[in-house]
């Protein structure tokens, strides 16, 4: 793969990460990565193309998905 900029997804509208840690503590910008737990993931994304039946957001559509992933192993790297 060359390197560079990739789109990997479009009309996003809103991409967060939040991390719990091993203490229990909820962070945004974990400085020990080995310390990761739960890693929170809420992404937003609007239709390309307008609805004329939908009146409200100017007629784009909105999807908000929001998933908690368990990674593999990382209680062990402590």
């Amino acid at each position: 793969m060359e390197g560079g900029l990739k789109v990997v997804a479009e009309n996003i509208r809103n991409l967060q990460f939040e991390y719990t840690l091993a203490d229990g503590s909820v962070t945004d910008s974990p400085a020990n990565l080995a310390a990761i737990r739960v890693i929170r993931v809420d992404v937003t994304a609007k239709s390309d193309v307008i609805d004329p039946d939908y009146k409200a957001e100017g007629g784009y559509r909105t999807r908000q998905i929001i998933s908690s992933i368990l990674p593999r192993n990382m209680a062990l790297s402590q």
